[in-house]
């Protein structure tokens, strides 16, 4: 959304994409089109004005596993998640809120939308290890399994549907105090039903299902996702970028897993002046990678599906090509291709300022920033400022009996 906002979830750690959605059909001709490794992908999305690129990156990779291994094409619903994760979201913030806490919430409270970092029992014993917010995206899908846009899908594609959401879950609040309900004791299903908005509305009239109609037959949400998605959650790791010497090792653990045939999703720092037209650019005037240079306008997660060095062929490679590419050292790397969710054309933010164009729907992100990420003086870090990816444990634990790239990534915490 581009706009700086401060949080009132206590304890979250809200990957919000601060640059929302709103797409036009203004269409430019694009240079984003390399191909090192070839990973099936399904269409590119847009996730409108709500702050939910990490259900979008996170069904994006799942739907590419199964196109890559199964041939299956599956539009999965982002906001099925979103739905889910909001709750146990509200949950947390309720159960820590005084009176006056809960008066301000009426008043000027905003809505979980990005991550929900640590602050439910059932989360956080997921992935108890790890401090890394991406496993949140992942116990949500193994608590709640996922559901296709077929059997449930609702958008919200304007600011005024997000403002009605808003609006509906502050009347229900005032509702169930009315009633006599301790906002702070209320159980996960009462919760669900503060999100609803009616169903003549747009955005949340109904809850997921847990159990939904599949080729003629009846499946649970979780048994979807084991069976029909084959997505084990607990066979992916999420990695840091934390300081300049991760550098090596957090490339050559993204190129590996693209070159296995997976795609990476990638969380990161926003900076917009960076951005142009479909590239995120590297800052090249200065050295001094402080605060307002990078994550001044809040977080993002995308789904790289490519990467190409300085020199590197641009088109399919032949397999001595891409073992070539892959052996070539972290400081060659000249981008990395992702998959976005601002769908296809210009992007404009809350204020209307251009912040995007893609005629495909894919951003190029040069090395540079992401090295100026890493550079971040540590005085000056917060919870933007580190950069994650999720790849396959499998690679994870290779890569450190191999020994491969000068520096270990930290062990989660």
């Amino acid at each position: 959304m581009l706009q700086r906002k401060k949080s009132l979830l206590s304890g979250i750690f809200a990957l919000l994409p601060l640059i929302a959605c709103q797409n036009t059909e203004t269409v430019s001709p694009s240079d984003s089109q390399v191909s090192t490794v070839s990973i099936p992908q399904t269409d590119v999305r847009d996730q409108g004005r709500f702050g939910i690129c990490w259900a979008y990156g996170t069904t994006a990779l799942i739907e590419s596993e199964l196109l890559k291994n199964r041939n299956i094409a599956i539009d999965l619903s982002e906001e099925a998640i979103a739905f889910e994760h909001m709750a146990e979201a509200l949950r947390a913030q309720f159960a820590t809120m005084s009176s006056m806490d809960l008066v301000d919430f009426l008043m000027r409270g905003q809505l979980p939308e990005g991550w929900v970092t640590r602050t439910t029992p059932e989360l956080a014993a997921m992935y108890e290890d790890s401090p890394y917010v991406q496993h949140d995206a992942l116990a949500l899908i193994k608590i709640h399994g996922a559901v296709p846009e077929s059997a449930w899908s609702f958008k919200i594609k304007t600011l005024e549907q997000k403002a009605q959401l808003l609006r509906a879950v502050r009347e229900n609040v005032r509702k169930a105090m009315a009633a006599g309900y301790i906002i702070q004791k209320l159980t996960i299903d009462q919760i669900k039903d503060l999100i609803l908005v009616g169903p003549e509305k747009t955005a949340f009239p109904s809850r997921p299902p847990t159990s939904f109609k599949w080729q003629g037959k009846n499946i649970r949400a979780e048994e979807f996702v084991k069976s029909i998605l084959a997505f084990n959650p607990d066979a992916w790791e999420a990695i840091a970028l934390s300081t300049e010497a991760d550098f090596p090792r957090f490339i050559q653990l993204i190129k590996t897993t693209l070159s296995k045939g997976h795609s990476v999703p990638l969380a990161f720092p926003i900076n917009i002046d960076r951005i142009s037209g479909d590239v995120f650019r590297a800052d090249q005037k200065s050295k001094n990678y402080i605060w307002s240079n990078y994550g001044r306008d809040g977080g993002h997660l995308v789904l790289v599906t490519d990467f190409i060095n300085i020199g590197g062929q641009r088109g399919a490679v032949s397999d001595a090509t891409l073992m070539n590419e892959l052996n070539k050292p972290a400081e060659e790397l000249d981008a990395l291709l992702f998959k976005n969710s601002w769908g296809i054309g210009a992007k404009l933010n809350e204020n209307g300022q251009p912040v995007g164009l893609s005629i495909d729907g894919y951003y190029r992100m040069e090395a540079g920033y992401i090295k100026g990420i890493a550079r971040i003086p540590e005085v000056t870090k917060n919870k933007w400022s580190t950069s994650l990816a999720v790849i396959p444990r499998a690679i994870v634990e290779s890569q450190l009996v191999t020994g491969r790239g000068s520096t270990p990534l930290p062990s989660p915490r």
